[in-house]
């Protein structure tokens, strides 16, 4: 076979890697963006709930009624996400 005919083998075999490797590629991107938008904005939902609580408790101190206990919302730790993996299984 002239080398002419394995080039252009060679070059359509990698166009069906390219097909079959983009769309994982795609997938696992779109994955990653997915949670780094939900752990972004999980973040702020716990940093804005933490504020809110103490607005709260500081109007209530202000107003003489006895203020509430707010609690921080904390992220879970390493520990507690592998503890929910094995829960589920």
């Amino acid at each position: 076979m002239s080398y002419l005919g394995i080039d252009h083998r060679v070059t359509g075999l990698d166009r069906h890697l390219t097909k079959l490797e983009h769309p994982v590629s795609d997938f696992e991107e779109t994955v990653l963006r997915d949670i780094r938008r939900v752990t972004i904005f999980t973040t702020r939902l716990a940093e804005q709930n933490t504020t809110l609580g103490y607005g709260i408790a500081q109007i209530m101190r202000h107003l003489g009624l006895p203020p509430i206990t707010v609690g921080a919302v904390a992220m879970p730790t390493e520990a507690e996400i592998d503890e929910s993996f094995e829960a589920d299984c």
